[in-house]
């Protein structure tokens, strides 16, 4: 049984962050990176805000048992964290008024496509330093970079336990999830060109692997690496985000 809305809020920190003044008859839910929450993506929201936009937006759990309790089904997914996102996602987007552009971060942004598939109400998406291919070579660089491990034996360790964590079939489910998208559909990649934990390549090889039929749009930022893009360079960011807009949905009113 899904959670309702208050308990979401409780679980979950879901919040309406609305605009001054909206333009667009879509609403954004931004869902944070790995290691993140939603404070940490602040920067984003008010720039959202500021373009016209009302934003939603979760904190993603480790809570375990807060989710079995409500879908024991997923009890035999425990070590999985992707499908315990995936299925906060779609609890939180059930209750967003659609429709919806979603807006995500590193991994957690195939966890978007994922429910994109499965919720008409998503009409477009927007993903940042994400998703990838190659989660394995991803999680190492991860260690290094996050989480300071020098050494290559404990960078290899790291990866063996974070990767089936997450789920050892991610470019598997990431690759099909996006062929199932409707045709045409809007997307927006931003693409940081300095990433150390998810090179560039490894980006742009979700698009070419997959036999996707999206209308995609691709912002390549110089000089960011991993989720520095609208901090590194607010304005190319902002004009690309701004022109999407206005190119998709801003005649959709």
């Amino acid at each position: 049984m899904a959670r309702s809305y208050q308990e979401l809020i409780k679980d979950l920190n879901f919040n309406l962050y609305p605009a001054a003044n909206r333009k667009f008859r879509h609403r954004v839910f931004i869902v944070h990176f790995f290691g993140g929450n939603q404070r940490k993506l602040l920067r984003h929201i008010r720039l959202l805000n500021q373009v016209g936009l009302d934003v939603y937006a979760i904190d993603l759990s480790y809570r375990k048992h807060l989710v079995y309790k409500k879908i024991p089904s997923l009890k035999k997914e425990a070590f999985k964290v992707r499908n315990i996102w995936s299925q906060e996602i779609k609890e939180a987007l059930d209750y967003i008024p659609g429709p919806v552009i979603t807006y995500g971060f590193s991994g957690p942004s195939a966890c978007l496509i994922e429910i994109a598939v499965q919720n008409k109400k998503v009409e477009g998406l927007i993903s940042d330093s994400g998703p990838f291919t190659h989660l394995l070579q991803c999680n190492y660089n991860l260690a290094k970079v996050e989480f300071g491990l020098n050494k290559a034996w404990l960078r290899a360790l790291s990866t063996l336990v974070m990767s089936p964590l997450w789920d050892l079939k991610h470019t598997e489910k990431l690759l099909k999830d996006l062929s199932l998208l409707p045709k045409a559909t809007p997307y927006l990649s931003f693409q940081p060109m300095m990433d150390q934990v998810v090179p560039v390549e490894y980006m742009q090889d979700v698009f070419t692997r997959s036999k996707h039929q999206l209308n995609l749009s691709v912002c390549k930022i110089n000089q960011a690496g991993h989720l520095e893009g609208l901090k590194k360079e607010p304005d190319k960011y902002r004009k690309a985000l701004q022109s999407w807009l206005n190119e998709n949905f801003l005649t959709k009113r």
